[in-house]
């Protein structure tokens, strides 16, 4: 269960269901829960069977796996490294997946009967360049002429044009109640219940130290 994100759930849901030629990056910081949110968005639109997550998409051996877990694709044939020339000064120079390449892999394994959404997510772009924005807006107008439809998560979106076709949920550091309810699931202990003056389990108590004041 994802907690405090039902507005950016309810969005990713409407863009894979939609008929947009767009593609959807979910930016946010490491942990933020990006991938998390996605997943969940997937799971609930049942898109378990049609669904496939790219991983290492920026390494020399680059996989995808299905949402259901019956499909683990090495992908190291469709990946080239990326030119020196055309990396920014500073950069290490990486790898790319040939678009057309990586469609058609991904479109015979998955195969033309499954049901629910064909979606494609992209999980690891880090920081979404503008090689990297370039060779994803290729890679969605491919993949919309074959009837999917790309998201990715992006760790930074750095400030500047995108192309048209490419477009950026940002999520942001959860509500204070919201991360109260992930703490709870996480550590499946409950905190005291609020009272009406705002405090927890009684007037004077403090939850996980005395009620003391602290020592300077």
């Amino acid at each position: 269960m994802v907690h405090g994100r039902d507005r950016e759930l309810r969005l990713v849901e409407a863009f894979v269901t939609g008929l947009d030629p767009t593609t959807l990056v979910v930016s946010g910081l490491s942990g933020i829960g990006k991938s998390t949110t996605v997943l969940a968005a997937l799971h609930r639109i049942g898109a378990q069977a049609s669904a496939v997550r790219l991983v290492r998409s920026c390494s020399s051996r680059p996989y995808a796996q299905a949402l259901s877990g019956r499909l683990h694709l090495d992908l190291s044939a469709h990946s080239m490294p990326v030119p020196v020339g055309s990396v920014p000064l500073g950069s290490v120079p990486g790898h790319e997946l040939d678009a057309a390449g990586l469609l058609d892999a991904v479109g015979s394994a998955v195969g033309p009967q499954s049901a629910g959404p064909r979606i494609l997510f992209v999980d690891d772009l880090d920081v979404l360049s503008a090689g990297r924005a370039a060779w994803l807006q290729q890679l969605g107008e491919l993949a919309y002429e074959r009837g999917w439809r790309i998201l990715a998560a992006a760790r930074h979106v750095p400030v500047g044009p995108l192309p048209d076709d490419v477009e950026v949920l940002d999520l942001g550091p959860l509500g204070a109640r919201s991360l109260r309810l992930l703490l709870d699931a996480a550590l499946r202990t409950p905190w005291p219940p609020t009272s009406r003056n705002g405090c927890t389990g009684g007037a004077r108590a403090t939850r996980g130290s005395p009620s003391s004041s602290p020592t300077r």
